[in-house]
């Protein structure tokens, strides 16, 4: 007969997902479906990794980036629909884009940038 997980041990597994990749211009513009995946990332349980990664980030509908207006905060916080959703030192967000374009949204002056060519 096969071994018996230890206790919890089927529950750490049901929670731990990969990360979240959106790619904007393409998936969901700012629709329920986009905020509803926002959502779902945001309010996350368990031990998972809370990772967000925005492809195509030049291609943000007007107004996207206000969504993270409070994630430098202390406490931080991005804001779905009109209210705050407490995030934890799990939360991150990995932004890729064609630059320079998705830069001038003032919020995103605050995220680190590593610059990578493809030759």
């Amino acid at each position: 007969p096969a071994e018996a997980a230890p206790e919890g041990a089927e529950a750490r597994l049901q929670t731990e997902v990969g990360p979240l990749v959106l790619t904007l211009g393409t998936d969901l513009q700012c629709t329920d479906e986009l905020l509803q995946s926002l959502r779902t990332w945001a309010e996350g349980h368990g031990g998972a990794s809370r990772l967000l990664v925005l492809q195509q980030a030049h291609l943000a509908p007007s107004g996207f980036w206000a969504i993270f207006s409070g994630y430098h905060r202390s406490p931080p916080y991005v804001t779905l629909g009109g209210a705050h959703v407490a995030l934890t030192p799990r939360h991150c967000v990995l932004v890729t884009a064609s630059l320079p374009h998705c830069w001038d949204a003032p919020v995103l002056s605050l995220f680190p940038v590593r610059l990578y060519y493809d030759a």
